[in-house]
C-alpha cells in the first residue's frame, strides 16, 4: 500500500462481515461492513505544543460508523482514510 496518512489521520481497509457468531458486527442499513483493519496511521496531532498520537495502532481491527473517512482505491483495493476521532472502538 502507498498511502502515507498526516496529523491523526488512518487507513482502514475494509474486512468483510464475519459470519455470526460470539463476535459482534457492525453493519450499516445497506449491508455493507463498518468494520476494517488499520494498515497505516499517522504521527498524531500537536496538542498545546505536544505530538499527541493516535489512539489506534497498525493491524486493529477497528469498528467506525458508515460515512467516516474518505473513500480510495489504491492497487485495486479499497480503503478509507478518516481521523482517529472517528473510531468508534478497537475489536479485542
Amino acid at each position: 500500500m502507498k498511502i502515507k496518512p498526516l496529523l491523526n489521520r488512518i487507513v482502514v481497509q475494509c474486512e468483510a462481515a464475519p459470519q455470526l457468531s460470539s463476535i459482534i458486527a457492525v453493519v450499516d442499513h445497506d449491508g455493507k461492513p463498518t468494520r476494517g483493519k488499520v494498515v497505516a496511521i499517522g504521527p498524531g496531532k500537536l496538542v498545546k505544543g505536544e505530538l499527541q498520537p493516535v489512539s489506534v495502532a497498525v493491524g486493529d481491527t477497528v469498528l467506525f460508523p458508515r460515512g467516516s473517512g474518505i473513500k480510495t482505491t489504491v492497487d485495486k483495493q479499497d480503503f478509507y482514510v478518516m481521523h482517529d476521532d472517528d473510531i468508534l472502538g478497537i475489536v479485542a
